[in-house]
C-alpha cells in the first residue's frame, strides 16, 4: 500500500485537470481543494475498515474544503452522499460507523460556522446574484459542459476567445484513462479487498467523468448545473478517484509482471508514463495561460470580477468605476468637503443648502448587511442613522434635517457573524483540548 501511495501521488500530481487548474486557470480555490479531496477517501476507508476512532480525518477533509472552495465542497458532498446511499444499511446498522459519520458532519459544521452563518445571512437578507443564478439565460456561460470527445484529447482546448456559452474542453489525461483498461490484464482469480475498492473508485471516477460532458442529461438537472457553474468541475472528483484506483492497478500489475522488482523499480514505469503525458500539458499551460499578466494588472486597478455571484443582482459596475471615492448626490447644491476611506469605513463631510431635508447621498460602498451609518457631532458624539441600498446596489444615507455635517459609514459584524466566530472558536479549542488530552494519555501509557 505504501508503494501504491507513491504511485497515486505521481498520478495525481501529473493529472491534466490539476495542471490546468494550477498553471492555466490559476483557480486558487480549486487548487486548495486538491489537498483535501484525497483525505475524504482516506477518512472513509478508515471509518469503514473498523478504525472509526479516526473519524477526524474525514471531518478535517470536509472542513478544509469548506474553507477553500464552496462549489468543491458541494461536489464532494454530493458524491459522498451518493456513495453512502449504496451503504446505507451498513451505516444504519453499525452504530460505530453511524456515530463516526455523524460526528464528522457536526464537527465540520461547527468549525465552518464562522463562514456558513455569515454566508447564509447575506444570502437571505440580500438579493445576490447567487440566489438568481438558476435558469437565467443571461448568466451564460454558467451551465456549460464539455463535448464527450474532449475526454480523449492529449492537449486541452480551453480557449477564452470562444463566445460566451461555448463549451470548454477538459480532459483527464491518458494515464487516468488508460490504466483502468490495463487492469484487465490482471489474473481473473479472486480479487482482494484493495482491488475491489479500486474497482469501485474507478466506476465512480468514470461516472463523474461522464458528468463533465454533454453525454450526461444535464437538462434534467439544471438546478444543480447552474449552481456549480460548469459541468466540467466534476473532473476534480474524477481525478482524485481515478488517481487512487489507477495507483492500485499499477502496483498490482507491477507485482504480477515484475515479480522480482523492488518497490522503487515498480514505480519507475508509472512515473515515466505520468511525466510523458503530463509534462506537455504543463508546458502548454504555462505558455498559453488563460489571461496574460497585463489582464491581472488591469484587475488590480478595476472592479473586474469573474462570476461575481455574491454581488447584488442590480449592481452597476460602471457606476462604481465612475464614483471612485466620492459621495454622489443629485441635489444641485450638494458639496463633499472631504472624504476618507479606510478599509471598510468611509468618512465624509458634506454641505447642503439650508432647509434641504432627507437628501439621499450615495456612499462608495456596495450594500451588504452589516454596514451602519453614524453622524458625528462637533464634540465627537456618534448618532446612528439608517443606511439603505439604491437602485445600483450601492449604499446610501440621508442628511436628515442637518444641512451640513460629518458622516461615517463602516462595516460592523452582525450577531450572526459573532455567533459563527464563537462557535468555530469553541470547536477549535475543543479539538486542541482533545488533542492535548490524547497526547498526555499516550505519554503516560
Amino acid at each position: 500500500t505504501e508503494t501504491a501511495a507513491y504511485a497515486s501521488a505521481a498520478l495525481y500530481a501529473f493529472a491534466a485537470y490539476r495542471l490546468a487548474d494550477i498553471s492555466y486557470r490559476a483557480a486558487l480555490g480549486e487548487i486548495q481543494t486538491f489537498i483535501f479531496l484525497p483525505m475524504i477517501i482516506w477518512g472513509l476507508y478508515e471509518i469503514f475498515s473498523g478504525h472509526t476512532e479516526r473519524w477526524w480525518i474525514f471531518a478535517f477533509a470536509f472542513t478544509g474544503l469548506l474553507w477553500s472552495h464552496v462549489i468543491s465542497l458541494a461536489l464532494a458532498g454530493l458524491t459522498t452522499a451518493v456513495w453512502a446511499l449504496f451503504r446505507i444499511r451498513k451505516i444504519l446498522t453499525d452504530r460505530k460507523i453511524f456515530a463516526a459519520l455523524l460526528k464528522s458532519v457536526l464537527l465540520t459544521l461547527v468549525l465552518g460556522a464562522g463562514f456558513l452563518l455569515p454566508m447564509a445571512e447575506q444570502s437571505m437578507t440580500n438579493e445576490l446574484k447567487i440566489n438568481m443564478i438558476m435558469f437565467n439565460a443571461d448568466l451564460k456561460p454558467f451551465g456549460s459542459s464539455s463535448p464527450w470527445q474532449s475526454l480523449f484529447q492529449f492537449f486541452y482546448d480551453w480557449s477564452y476567445d470562444k463566445p460566451l456559452g461555448a463549451a470548454r474542453r477538459v480532459y483527464p489525461g491518458w494515464p487516468l484513462l488508460f490504466i483502468p483498461f490495463l487492469s484487465l490484464l490482471l489474473p481473473r482469480g479472486k480479487r482482494d479487498r484493495l482491488l475491489k475498492i479500486a474497482d469501485e473508485l474507478t466506476i465512480f471516477g468514470f461516472i463523474t467523468m461522464v458528468m463533465c460532458t454533454d453525454l450526461f442529461p444535464w437538462k434534467l438537472f439544471l438546478q444543480l448545473l447552474f449552481r456549480i457553474q460548469f459541468a466540467w468541475r466534476f473532473m476534480m472528483i474524477s481525478t482524485v478517484l481515478l488517481a487512487v484506483s489507477c495507483a492500485v492497478y499499477s502496483i498490482r500489475l507491477a507485482e504480477t509482471y515484475l515479480p522480482g522488482a523492488t518497490s522503487a523499480q515498480r514505480l519507475i514505469p508509472i512515473v515515466i508514463f505520468c511525466a510523458v503525458c503530463g509534462t506537455p500539458v504543463l508546458i502548454e499551460s504555462l505558455t498559453n495561460r488563460a489571461y496574460p499578466m497585463d489582464y491581472y494588472r488591469y484587475v488590480e486597478r478595476s472592479n473586474a470580477l469573474s462570476g461575481s455571484e455574491y454581488m447584488p443582482m442590480n449592481l452597476d459596475r460602471e457606476i462604481i468605476e465612475k464614483t471612485g471615492d466620492h459621495v454622489v448626490c443629485e441635489e444641485p447644491g450638494f458639496e463633499m468637503l472631504s472624504g476618507t476611506r479606510k478599509g471598510l469605513s468611509f468618512t465624509f463631510t458634506y454641505r447642503l443648502p439650508e432647509g434641504e431635508k432627507d437628501i439621499v447621498m450615495r456612499v462608495p460602498f456596495i450594500y451588504y448587511t452589516g454596514y451602519r451609518g453614524f453622524r458625528i457631532s462637533d464634540d465627537g458624539t456618534q448618532t446612528e442613522i439608517p443606511v439603505t441600498k439604491d437602485s445600483h446596489g450601492l449604499l446610501t444615507v440621508t442628511n436628515g434635517d442637518e444641512p451640513a455635517g460629518t458622516v461615517t459609514v463602516r462595516y460592523v459584524k452582525t450577531a450572526a457573524q459573532h455567533a459563527g466566530d464563537a462557535i468555530s472558536l469553541a470547536g477549535l479549542l475543543f479539538c486542541l483540548f482533545f488533542l492535548l488530552k490524547k497526547n498526555r494519555k499516550n505519554s503516560y501509557a
